[in-house]
């Protein structure tokens, strides 16, 4: 007579198949568990333990065995029995814990199942907090429920295969800013746990943004991510953050490896893959609801506005005084959230740090020269733009007297990541090339800091260090220029211009290079007139009907009578009026205020006043 079969739960729980009532297999039960010989008259064990064994363990061992019984014959537990009423009390509590139930049934509940899915979605792959939300399942239970559910949804999805729609354009992630979506999707690293950080995912997350910059367009895997995040958790979690970053655009866009579909029926002898897999499709289900869209970010006048308009804007600087104001502020008491608490950083990458003063005792290691046609391609620049502009700087450097002669600046296009200041490659390759033609080495890169201090950021600190120490190894030196024409704490219309290095100096928290600013000889040589006007067509053609570009017919400060054109030729004869004599200083004023009413035009958008554009600006 063949074998009969088990009765297997498609939810993963195999128990043997229930005889019926009053058959011969039923009798056979009920003889070899219920009334087997090992049981007296009474119900109680007929043997006795060894003496050596303390009350203690008796008494829990004796628990223990009427708990099987229990289980198994349904019946009720007998009154208080081994344990005094306080232990029994906790014993029992213990034993119907959600996590532990008293009883329970073999096929799963619809409210059962109901609940795993909500728990599911709630926490994620966290069997405990799941058991704990069902109440009457163990986390074993769980488990092999959520093994078998996972199986059989992939079974589902194989016979109705749907693909997700691949991302429209690569997209650009902020990189010390932690989206909502980011937490949705990869919620391990924001439920306060002591391994799993924000600050982990952020590492994980940028490194592998930052391997694929280095590496695109060809294809990114996993496995050549992993060797350098050592110690950085495991690499399935490492995995995720890939397939999360590969499924919004954020690497391998374009790529014909990358994969959008839902994962395909695998194996069941490759447990880990299959695991792999059904872990992918998980996180491809909450994508579903968060596909790319145009990402928002605010200037640094508050305004909301798409981030590949900002041309590499900064979203804010910070004094050291701001930051310690706003950091008492986010550190009041609030409303308790475990999410929230882990999520705060202390780093802040945008905080201005003030520059060191060259001094006896730590003397400039070269002067610095720079002509005045430099100054004035900066100036023009950095005015026009409410976003941060950048360039590179031309020039020699004398090894016998120990100076670097800045003789011009070639405005250079930025990267639009809607975070910070970086120089297009294609653009700064052709930078260097105009500045090798006319005779002059790449001697150091400018930036605008358009409304706030002169003051390197500790982003600053890092990418003018990283410069310094490439340009070091041919024995060539490398200086950075801040230039801040809006400061919104300088009454005066001149702009500020901070000329620094980074030294090997190490902060007192650690946490940075020490910079140090030059005092700035301006040059006498008299500009080619012919190339600040290219230069000027180049910036205002550029900048008229960007979404950042500075209404220049407005006043640049509410205390002032001075527009932001008027502002400019300020700055500008205030740098002519050392290298050539009046007369031509205002010829050449006159015909720059003439380009830009001829052909810089702002563009506003629709419903926004003059009264606001100004209000913008002089925030």
């Amino acid at each position: 007579m063949a074998t009969e079969e088990t009765d297997v739960d498609v939810e993963g729980d195999v128990a043997a198949a229930a005889p019926q009532p009053g058959s011969a297999a039923s009798v056979l039960q009920q003889d070899h568990y219920l009334d087997s010989s090992w049981r007296s008259a009474n119900g109680l064990i007929p043997w006795t333990l060894d003496n050596t064994i303390s009350d203690e363990n008796r008494a829990v061992i004796e628990k223990m065995l009427l708990e099987e019984e229990y289980y198994l014959s349904k019946k009720s537990l007998p009154g208080k029995f081994g344990l005094d009423q306080k232990d029994d009390k906790k014993y029992l509590n213990r034993v119907q814990s959600p996590t532990k139930p008293a009883s329970y049934s073999v096929k799963w509940t619809i409210e059962e199942k109901e609940l795993f899915e909500q728990g599911l979605s709630k926490f994620g792959r966290r069997w405990t907090k799941i058991a704990k939300l069902i109440g009457s399942r163990t986390v074993f239970q769980v488990k092999n429920y959520a093994r078998q559910y996972f199986k059989n949804k992939m079974v589902e999805e194989s016979h109705e295969e749907e693909e997700l729609k691949p991302p429209e354009q690569e997209v650009e992630i902020d990189r010390n800013v932690i989206q909502e979506e980011e937490k949705q999707a990869i919620p391990e690293f924001f439920e306060g746990r002591q391994t799993k950080t924000p600050e982990r995912y952020l590492k994980i997350r940028n490194y592998i943004l930052d391997q694929w910059e280095t590496r695109k367009p060809k294809y990114l895997n996993k496995t050549s991510v992993r060797p350098g995040l050592k110690n950085c958790g495991d690499v399935n979690c490492i995995g995720r953050i890939h397939t999360y970053l590969e499924l919004i655009g954020a690497i391998n866009f374009g790529c014909e490896q990358a994969v959008y579909n839902r994962p395909q029926p695998v194996d069941k002898v490759r447990v880990r893959d299959r695991r792999d897999a059904v872990e992918a499709y998980q996180l491809a289900q909450r994508l579903q609801s968060m596909r790319t869209r145009r990402r928002r970010v605010r200037d640094p006048w508050g305004n909301w506005c798409d981030a590949k308009d900002l041309e590499g804007q900064t979203f804010e600087h910070l004094s050291a005084e701001e930051l310690a104001k706003r950091r008492e502020e986010e550190n009041k008491p609030a409303k308790s959230s475990k999410a929230s608490r882990s999520t705060k950083s202390s780093f802040d990458p945008f905080q201005l740090i003030p520059c060191n003063i060259f001094s006896e005792e730590k003397q400039e290691p070269f002067q610095v020269k720079v002509a005045s046609e430099a100054l004035l391609i900066m100036d023009l620049h950095a005015h026009v733009s409410m976003a941060e502009v950048i360039g590179l700087l031309g020039g020699r450097y004398s090894e016998v007297d120990k100076i670097v002669e800045v003789y011009a600046a070639e405005p250079c296009n930025s990267l639009s990541t809607g975070l910070q200041c970086e120089m297009d490659p294609v653009s700064q390759t052709q930078a260097s090339e105009t500045l090798a033609v006319r005779g002059y080495s790449v001697i150091g890169w400018y930036h605008s800091h358009p409304a706030f201090d002169p003051n390197p950021s500790l982003r600053d600190i890092d990418t003018q260090a990283k410069y310094q120490s490439y340009f070091s190894r041919r024995g060539a030196k490398f200086i950075g220029i801040i230039i801040s024409p809006y400061n919104r704490n300088n009454p005066l219309p001149y702009s500020q211009i901070t000329c620094l290095v980074i030294s090997e100096e190490i902060s007192s928290s650690g946490s940075y290079r020490l910079p140090y600013k030059f005092e700035v000889q301006q040059m006498l040589e008299e500009p080619q007139w012919g190339l600040v006007f290219e230069k000027t067509r180049w910036i205002i053609e550029k900048y008229r009907l960007s979404r950042s570009s500075v209404p220049m017919d407005k006043l640049f400060r509410w205390d002032s009578d001075l527009t932001c054109l008027q502002k400019l030729l300020e700055c500008l004869k205030k740098t002519l009026g050392r290298v050539t004599n009046c007369f031509i200083a205002e010829e050449f004023l006159t015909r720059i205020e003439n380009l830009f009413l001829s052909s810089y035009k702002n563009k506003q958008e629709d419903g926004v006043t003059e009264e606001n554009c100004t209000k913008e600006l002089l925030m």
